[in-house]
């Protein structure tokens, strides 16, 4: 697949090839370097394929919400002594392969920084749109998404919908097959690095659900039905949406640094660092670095990282003036690891508070008084 945050191509990894000539199916799978090896012998040439079903990472990859065969790249006939395919920028499969690629990269840094990730087989659903991605676990949630009475009528019958899926045998054996766990808009004007970016987010969001399970999961997907997204920090569950998001920001922002550096044209340290919470909740702030987005102002996004970091001082939008350092705050916490903030993520931990006194019980109260300066300058005491 063509890489365009770095100009070059990079191996298809643990996709399945399929080939066909006279009733003699064979079938094989991509290495780490996109070789595959097909299990028989053909006298001529063969039909191939290449199906984004790939089971040593446990995903599968659909094109379309309804479908009940995983996406494919037909090639048709092609050499029996092989077949050589570059998914580039314009290919029907290039954003197939890049979403692969980024769960077989999430998967390896989980690896490396001691993450747990989701080990049953999830359904990813990749469409050709661009900007939206979510992870709702839908195969996996087992306890009622519903809604209350805040939430307005155009999310009436999305919520009765899905409620009535997650709460009946007829939603149970749809949900084995049709149901997402996680949709990604994966269009290459995103390029490789937002396309890996949102991806990094989700699958973070899966992680999350491995230590936390379906029930925990439910009442996150009613929040976000019910207040429309990430609503504006009230409401019954605020805290679970909160905490949640601020992992995924986090580990997309911090993933996409690690895998692609500086050179990225979605996110920059800066954008990870500048960041004035403003007076939750329901305010927006501006996230600048390259290029410019918009981020929810009582969702902690650059928490974690201020935990992680060595930094003493953030530099803060006040949404005044963006040269201006907000007064009196001195990020002082550090020396906290990925693994220790995931750690703390347990089940019954339902908001950043919560959170905050789990992390700092399970590390012996390291830097207690400057996280909890921390957590009031986030507006989260």
């Amino acid at each position: 697949m063509y890489n365009t945050a770095t100009g070059g191509t990079d191996p298809v990894v643990g996709v399945k090839v399929r080939t066909f000539r006279w009733f003699v199916w064979g079938r094989g799978y991509t290495n780490e370097n996109g070789y595959y090896k097909i299990n028989k012998k053909y006298r001529g040439d063969p039909w191939y394929s290449i199906d984004f079903d790939n089971p040593s990472n446990k995903i599968k990859i659909y094109s379309t919400w309804l479908s009940l065969s995983d996406a494919t790249y037909r090639a048709w006939t092609e050499s029996k002594r092989g077949y050589n395919k570059t998914f580039y920028t314009n290919s029907y499969g290039w954003r197939f392969s890049t979403v692969n690629n980024a769960v077989v990269k999430y998967r390896k840094y989980c690896r490396e920084y001691g993450i747990d990730t989701f080990n049953s087989k999830m359904r990813i659903n990749v469409t050709s749109g661009s900007g939206t991605a979510s992870a709702p676990m839908l195969r996996h949630t087992y306890g009622f998404i519903g809604f209350n009475s805040r939430s307005d009528l155009s999310n009436f019958f999305l919520n009765s919908t899905l409620g009535f899926l997650a709460n009946s045998w007829i939603g149970y054996l749809l949900r084995l097959k049709l149901l997402p766990d996680i949709w990604i808009q994966g269009n290459a004007r995103q390029g490789t690095d937002g396309v890996y970016s949102k991806v990094f987010h989700e699958m973070a969001h899966s992680s999350h659900f491995a230590k936390v399970g379906g029930a925990y999961w439910a009442k996150y997907i009613s929040y976000i039905l019910t207040y429309g997204a990430y609503g504006d920090g009230t409401g019954r569950n605020a805290g679970i949406c909160a905490l949640g998001e601020a992992w995924g920001f986090h580990m997309g922002y911090f993933l996409t640094l690690q895998e692609f550096g500086k050179n990225n044209q979605v996110h920059s340290l800066n954008a990870f660092e500048n960041f004035d919470p403003l007076d939750r909740p329901g305010k927006d702030i501006i996230r600048y670095g390259n290029p410019v987005y918009r981020w929810t102002g009582w969702i902690p996004g650059g928490l974690m990282n201020d935990l992680m970091d060595s930094d003493d001082t953030d530099l803060m939008n006040t949404g005044v003036n963006l040269e201006t350092i907000r007064e009196g705050f001195e990020d002082k916490a550090s020396g906290y690891s990925l693994r220790n903030i995931y750690n703390a993520l347990d089940g019954d931990v339902t908001s950043p508070q919560a959170f905050r006194d789990r992390l700092l019980r399970e590390n012996n109260n390291r830097d207690e008084d400057d996280v909890k300066e921390l957590f009031e300058a986030y507006y989260w005491d």
